[in-house]
């Protein structure tokens, strides 16, 4: 489904183009864009981390700031949030 919303449709993945990375949720890249079960969320025990929460955009738009909220304590959820800002173009 990612590939058809990105590379099929011309969608951009918001945090991950703000913030350099491609998978976003790996050892390699840090588990900053983990939105599920995030280390530490106590309502996820023995879940392994995942990015599940997404947030797109197409066209023209610059500013483009994105990051992973409500992902510290206290928890109200399993899942965190992604916040994106953006400027639109035109």
């Amino acid at each position: 489904a990612y590939a058809f919303i990105t590379d099929d449709n011309g969608f951009t993945d918001t945090y991950a183009a703000a913030n350099a990375c491609n998978d976003c949720c790996s050892e390699a890249e840090g588990r900053e864009g983990c939105t599920y079960a995030v280390p530490g969320n106590p309502l996820t025990a023995g879940a392994p981390p995942v990015r599940i929460d997404y947030i797109f955009a197409r066209g023209n738009f610059s500013g483009l700031e994105s990051r992973v909220v409500f992902n510290e304590a206290p928890w109200v959820s399993e899942h965190s949030g992604v916040l994106t800002r953006i400027s639109l173009q035109p």
